[in-house]
């Protein structure tokens, strides 16, 4: 399977969607071939989600975000967006306007 992952690139080592994202990608790599966009990065966005079969999503969910996620969910059928915090009122405000086509896995307040 080809897979893409699209993640924020920070610089901290010990942030929450960052060991989210690098303890997938390492399972992930294992049997498939892995394809990284950081969320700067439009042209490796575009170019790896066309040739991905899902694309994943690590981020804070924020306004930027949401335009992120439409681009792709044009270019790849399956996406999913991984949330460890609650997605930002911009974000909410815009999905409740128009929906992305994409699934979403979330941490509960319990998992931590």
């Amino acid at each position: 399977m080809k897979i893409h992952i699209i993640s924020t690139v920070n610089g901290l080592e010990n942030e929450g969607m960052r060991n989210v994202a690098t303890h997938l990608s390492k399972c992930f790599e294992k049997d498939n071939t892995v394809w990284y966009s950081s969320l700067k990065d439009i042209y490796g966005i575009i170019k790896y989600s066309i040739k991905s079969d899902v694309t994943f999503i690590f981020a804070r969910t924020n306004g930027k975000v949401y335009y992120i996620c439409r681009l792709v969910g044009l270019l790849c059928k399956n996406v999913y967006v991984f949330l460890v915090q609650k997605p930002q009122p911009d974000f909410i405000l815009k999905n409740n306007k128009r929906q992305l086509k994409c699934s979403y896995f979330t941490l509960a307040p319990d998992d931590t």
